[in-house]
Formats: structure tokens, sequence, C-alpha cells
């Protein structure tokens, strides 16, 4: 092997190891960060927020579908919003009526609409 080859090498490895060593020393552990913050007078606030989806599942034929998807709206709208929209559905086409009024049917469940 040629010499220059070797030395070339070993720079890298050391730049390499070095870069990984300044790495580690510059990274502050969980502690030094924890007293940083109670040195600061910073609280932590920890909120448990109850999740929901905001898909609305329903079976058709055997297989299920999304009540949103179906409808072309984006998952969580409003039930109104859902209901102009296949109203619009209704009037332009009529295939898969029989589908989107059991997608309308699932979000007005899901919502609690009378």
């Amino acid at each position: 092997m040629n010499p220059s080859r070797l030395s070339l090498r070993n720079k890298k490895n050391e730049l390499s190891s070095s870069s990984r060593s300044s790495y580690s020393t510059m990274t502050p552990s969980k502690e030094a960060v924890q007293a940083s913050r109670e040195s600061a007078g910073a609280t932590i606030h920890q909120f448990k927020v109850k999740e929901r989806s905001l898909n609305v599942m329903f079976m058709y034929n055997g297989h299920s579908f999304d009540a949103f998807e179906i409808l072309g709206l984006p998952a969580g709208c409003s039930y109104q919003k859902a209901k102009i929209q296949f109203d619009q559905d209704a009037k332009s086409n009529q295939s898969d009526f029989e589908l989107k009024s059991l997608a309308l049917d699932a979000i007005k469940k899901s919502q609690g609409v009378n």
C-alpha cells in the first residue's frame, strides 16, 4: 500500500473519533437539564388529555368504511357539513346512494345529533 493513503486513513479515523468524543461532551445529561430548569424557575405542567378518534367507521356489505372518506370530507367535520355534502352528491349523481346515506347516518350517530 501507498504510505500516503495510510496516513490519510489515519487522519480520517482521528477526526471521526475526535468529533464523536466532542459530541458526547457537548450533550448535557438529563440531570443537568433538570437542574438548569429548576434554577431558572421553570415549571413543567403535564396535561392529561383524553384522545378521541376523528374517524367514523361503519360496516357495509361486509367491509368497513370511513364515513368521512366516503363523503369526501376531512375527518371530524360537523354533521351539518356532512349533510350539505350528501345533499350535493345526491343531486349530482345517484351512484352509491345507499353507501353514502349509511355514512351520513354513522356520522349523525357518532355526534349524537337527533
